[in-house]
């Protein structure tokens, strides 16, 4: 009896064992950092939009989260990109990270939820198709090939509000198969299904699934002549899925109506102005808002036809993408076959499994056409695919075989993703932790902040709604004028010292300490040109430095920035746009670093002749300096110069041209 008692516990704990496992390999390959990878043009910016709007879905703003605060071009506030969906999912996943202020645990705790989710929803599909006639073990291997997919493997842990919708569509599924396919299933769990599912993130995509189950089982009532008309009407209108249906509509448009509601209350806009309305409309409707987007319905299916087998075939990234499209037809081929062969009402429940999803991308081919990550929305085709090829499995070797093969290719997509991409989130951390670091300095709300648009074009793909996160309830300007603080790529900036005049004033950053983006205080003090500044140095006939400036000692340390500040003059127009060279180098002209750019105040040949213009740059002491004496020099080039050389010489006191650099003084590397 021992053994036998050993074996039943074996076989109850299998399949908790299993997910155990599944989550552990989930959890330990998760991407090291907490930035926002810029390799995918949709990774970083979807992750920062949410994180933007579940931060700001508080009992003060009604639950209804928005991106970003702003003063639009008349210096007039307002809010952008109100939440567009229901609010549970903001709400609770803003309650967790609200737990902490500091951003990066933030975003580590939003990508947990994210693996939570990502496992669940491998649940509710074992579940189903454990319902479609799958044992534990094939079932668990059909979910495991299903979740090998390079891309799905990759989007496990986006911050977006499509997986939880995927995962209440799975349950949803999952309880109209027992409503279907069991006896004396009561209708309290349909309802309740009916209710999560439309509720977790773009819960409108279970709207797909509900409208296809209503629309086949009327079809079926509806074809039935030998009854009257009106019987069959009447029990269409009361079959489980057209009230299912009627009761999700009612409720979607409950949720969505409270935040239409709150957007047009908050704003002062009218219906058609509010965000929450246009999107909808551009979504469903129109197909010319954008020049970007297409209801090429041909061209989108052979998309659509390359991403499935990219998703959802367990193979590494490289052999995905040069994977035939012909090589769909023999999926969907198996799915139809194996299709022919079930019941009506298990052929129903299949029906629903593969094609809603795919059904539901068409519908919304304005949103799937340029966001890739809704393949997802077609796992179920992906599910019915394995669930054809397995269910003839029957020999307990091969079933064990096939099981540890889903395991190990499940482990390889995730070692394989966080290989690949590992890297570049753990260097966009620092932008993370910079940003964290700003804020604790300004605060989290009262300033307006103005962002440098080429350092935000550099930091990611729609920068702004990463600021809505980033730069917490502070609010973003549109201008210049209008902001106490501005963030910038750089550690000196050149600005009008006062709002339309050309005299320009030199600042430096608050945060010198940063490696991406750096804070400066516009209402603090600035360097401006001496008013008894005359030209000291003439590099050539074309520029002219009056005065230069070492904040820091001479004394300085492997990796240390040194600083330094310069103010410039051209006595006539410049013939080029000229670039300066900070550069360190040792008693033979070997250079140690260098710091080579244009001048902070622009094109020279922008620059009006007899006026003062700054520069700041910093050049960095290399780690593995060695000890000694090092001179810091000072050049001047054309960039356009054939000659890489070609350095404008210094003009002597006698009107010779002297050397090719500006020796500034002497640093000492300890």
């Amino acid at each position: 009896m021992q053994p036998l008692t050993i074996k039943a516990a074996a076989r109850r704990l299998l399949v908790p064992a299993y997910f155990c496992l599944l989550a552990l390999i989930v959890f330990a390959t998760q991407f090291a950092g907490t930035g926002f990878d810029v390799s995918n043009p949709h990774y970083g910016w979807v992750s920062s939009h949410a994180l933007a709007i579940v931060s700001r879905a508080t009992a003060e703003n009604g639950f209804v989260g928005h991106t970003h605060n702003i003063l639009d071009s008349d210096g007039a506030p307002d809010y952008n990109y109100l939440d567009r969906y229901p609010v549970f999912f903001s709400a609770l996943l803003g309650a967790l990270t609200g737990l902490t202020e500091d951003l990066a645990t933030k975003v580590w705790i939003a990508r947990q939820v994210m693996h939570i989710i990502f496992i669940l929803t491998m649940l509710f599909a074992w579940l189903l198709l454990r319902r479609l006639g799958l044992g534990r073990r094939l079932a668990l291997a059909g979910v495991t090939l299903a979740f090998s997919g390079h891309w799905l493997m990759y989007y496990r842990e986006l911050i977006h509000y499509d997986q939880p919708a995927l995962a209440g569509m799975m349950l949803l599924l999952y309880v109209i198969a027992r409503a279907k396919l069991d006896r004396g299933e009561r209708r309290g769990r349909l309802t309740l299904a009916t209710l999560l599912a439309v509720s977790l993130g773009r819960g409108i995509l279970s709207l797909g699934v509900l409208g296809l189950w209503a629309a086949i089982e009327a079809a079926g009532l509806l074809w039935q002549r030998e009854r009257p008309l009106a019987q069959r009407l009447q029990a269409s209108a009361r079959h489980d899925a057209t009230r299912a249906l009627l009761l999700a509509v009612v409720w979607v448009t409950l949720m969505l109506g409270y935040n239409v509601a709150h957007e047009m209350a908050r704003r002062q806009v009218s219906l058609n102005e509010a965000d929450i309305v246009v999107s909808m409309a551009r979504r469903l409707v129109r197909d010319d808002f954008s020049a970007g987007y297409s209801r090429d319905f041909d061209a989108f299916a052979t998309m659509m036809e390359r991403r499935l087998l990219q998703w959802y075939l367990p193979l590494d990234y490289r052999s995905g993408q040069v994977i035939h499209q012909w090589a769909l037809l023999p999926a969907l081929l198996v799915i139809l076959r194996h299709l022919e062969r079930q019941g009506a009402k298990r052929r129903i429940v299949l029906s629903l499994t593969a094609f809603s999803g795919i059904a539901w991308l068409f519908v919304m081919i304005n949103l799937a056409w340029h966001h890739d990550y809704t393949t997802m929305h077609a796992l179920g085709f992906a599910l019915a695919f394995w669930l054809a090829l397995l269910v003839r499995v029957r020999q307990r070797r091969l079933v064990n075989a096939l099981l540890l093969l889903s395991l190990a290719l499940f482990l390889r997509a995730a070692l394989e993703v966080e290989a690949s991409y590992s890297a570049s989130h753990a260097r966009a951390a620092a932008q993370t932790d910079d940003y964290d670091r700003i804020l604790q300095r300004i605060g989290r709300r009262g300033n307006v902040i103005f962002s440098d648009p080429t350092f935000q074009n550099r930091l990611l793909s729609r920068a702004t709604v990463a600021l809505g996160f980033y730069l917490g309830d502070n609010v973003l300007a549109t201008r210049l004028d209008d902001a106490d603080y501005m963030v910038a790529g750089q550690r000196y900036l050149a600005l009008p010292c006062v709002a339309g005049r050309d005299e320009l004033c030199l600042f430096h950053t608050q945060t010198p300490e940063h490696r991406d983006g750096f804070l400066f205080d516009l209402r603090g003090e600035a360097a401006r040109a001496p008013a008894d500044m005359v030209p000291r140095h003439n590099f050539g006939d074309a520029l002219a430095l009056g005065r230069w400036k070492l904040p820091d000692s001479v004394q300085v340390r492997p990796c240390q920035r040194v600083r330094v500040e310069s103010w410039w003059q051209a006595p006539a127009p410049p013939p080029a746009n000229y670039r300066l060279q900070l550069s360190l180098t040792d008693e033979g002209g070997g250079f140690l670093a260098s710091a080579d750019s244009a001048p902070l105040s622009g094109d020279t040949q922008d620059w009006t002749p007899g006026n003062w213009y700054p520069d700041g740059r910093v050049l960095q002491v290399p780690c593995d300096a060695a000890a000694g004496a090092w001179s810091l020099i000072l050049s001047v080039y054309d960039p356009a110069s054939n000659e890489a050389s070609d350095k404008l010489a210094l003009v002597n006191a006698d009107g010779s041209e002297g050397d090719t650099w500006l020796y500034l003084t002497t640093l000492f590397v300890n």
